[in-house]
């Protein structure tokens, strides 16, 4: 019976083949650009936390209270006692892959005329290459060596002050006495990583030349520790939490935590995929309504022929609903293969967002530089399919109603 009303559905269908392919390419405009949008999105997000793990935070951070709550504390309460000594028995706990320490402190550097505040981060060489990426970032020059009075920065501002590899950079910061320290490094490399608060907000020097210019004693601002996954941080973190020498005051968090600010705002942007999912919605309803309305006007003498025949309110009901599904499929399927070769563009060539931003892409408030990829999501295809039929079913269920109750003698009886 299913296949009687499907070829009933067809036939009536592309007797307005202009009115069909009016409505089924408004709800596949709605289908591509939600495709896109949602590609876009989770491109975006994969990029964001990626660059957040592989060049900013690992998956679990040791740090004091004070740099929790304070938003400026001052060195000293940032500082883990014994941290050094802390990191080499974090390193050997199970399932850890790398541990790097590291000292934040403010400084401002200059070329002598000009300053610019940065974050000074000083690491140990190697186990900062071990646990994050940003040494393989670096486009001009080498990275840290330790024992030096030398840094790494971003080419970027390295251009703003107007100095290169082989240039003096003159630092002005505090002590962990709050007193005023100034000394040179000599620029040994320049970075240009993915993630723009590291381009544009850090200056890396050895850990070991800054805890002596800083006086900080062997203590450090932070732990990264890196584990197998980022869906192990919580059971790596409670293995941390477990060590019987833990400093008191000390926190230890995933990165879920450290990078609480960016997840809600990913997340947030995660709501315009479903407010443009209710456009598209909208869009279905009212193209489908507005085509079996047409079409039950069109046919009343055709309805009350079939009534005559013997048809039931309920198979005549189905007719109209089975164009109704058919208007949605075919939406669909305009829409998805429009979808494929922009999803394909957004995948493959990316968008570049520095075209659009402007070249300081840190005050965006993600960690994304550079080109945004899209990714394939099958899922959301198969999503949108199932999505079109459904609306299309209801949006036809109550014009196909109102059709199939009219009364077939007065049906005939109409020109």
């Amino acid at each position: 019976m299913f296949d009687f009303y499907l070829r009933l559905a067809a036939k009536n269908l592309f007797r307005h083949k202009r009115r069909t392919f009016l409505t089924a390419a408004a709800i596949g405009v709605g289908v591509v650009f939600y495709l896109w949008l949602d590609s876009f999105l989770l491109g975006f997000e994969k990029d964001a936390l990626g660059n957040i793990l592989d060049h900013q935070t690992a998956e679990v951070q040791v740090v004091t209270k004070a740099t929790v709550e304070e938003d400026s504390p001052e060195l000293k309460k940032t500082l883990i006692p014994r941290g050094l000594e802390l990191a080499k028995e974090i390193a050997l706990l199970p399932g850890v892959r790398a541990v790097s320490p590291r000292l934040f402190f403010p400084l401002t550097a200059g070329n002598g005329l000009d300053e610019i505040p940065l974050l000074g981060v000083g690491v140990d060489p190697a186990a900062e290459a071990a646990t994050f990426t940003n040494a393989r970032f670096v486009k001009a020059g080498r990275w840290l060596e330790p024992g030096q009075a030398e840094a790494v920065l971003g080419e970027k501002v390295a251009r703003l002050l107007e100095l290169g590899v082989g240039d003096t950079l003159i630092v002005r910061t505090r002590t962990r006495m709050n007193t005023v320290q100034a000394f040179d490094l000599t620029i040994v490399g320049l970075l240009a990583t993915p993630n723009p608060n590291v381009n544009e907000g850090w200056l890396f020097l050895p850990l070991d030349f800054a805890g002596a210019a800083l006086a900080t004693e062997g203590t450090v601002s932070q732990i990264e520790v890196r584990g197998p996954a980022a869906k192990e941080a919580d059971r790596l973190a409670t293995r941390i939490k477990t060590l019987p020498g833990l400093p008191p005051g000390v926190v230890v968090r995933t990165w879920r935590e450290s990078a609480a600010a960016l997840l809600a705002m990913l997340q947030a942007e995660r709501q315009y995929d479903s407010l443009f999912l209710l456009l598209v919605i909208a869009i279905a309803v009212i193209g489908v309504i507005n085509a079996i309305l047409l079409a039950s006007l069109e046919r009343v003498r055709e309805i009350g022929m079939l009534k005559a025949l013997g048809m039931t309110e309920r198979q005549i009901r189905w007719v109209f609903v089975t164009e109704g599904i058919l208007l949605g499929g075919l939406g669909w399927l305009f829409g998805a293969l429009m979808a494929l070769p922009m999803n394909y563009w957004m995948v493959e060539i990316g968008y570049d967002l520095e075209a659009f931003l402007g070249e300081m892409t840190a005050d965006f408030g993600y960690a994304i530089s550079g080109r945004v990829y899209g990714v394939w999501n099958w899922g959301t295809f198969l999503a949108a399919f199932f999505i079109s039929l459904l609306v299309a079913l209801v949006a036809s269920y109550f014009p196909a109603r109102k059709a199939s109750r009219l009364d077939p003698a007065v049906a005939l009886r109409r020109l």
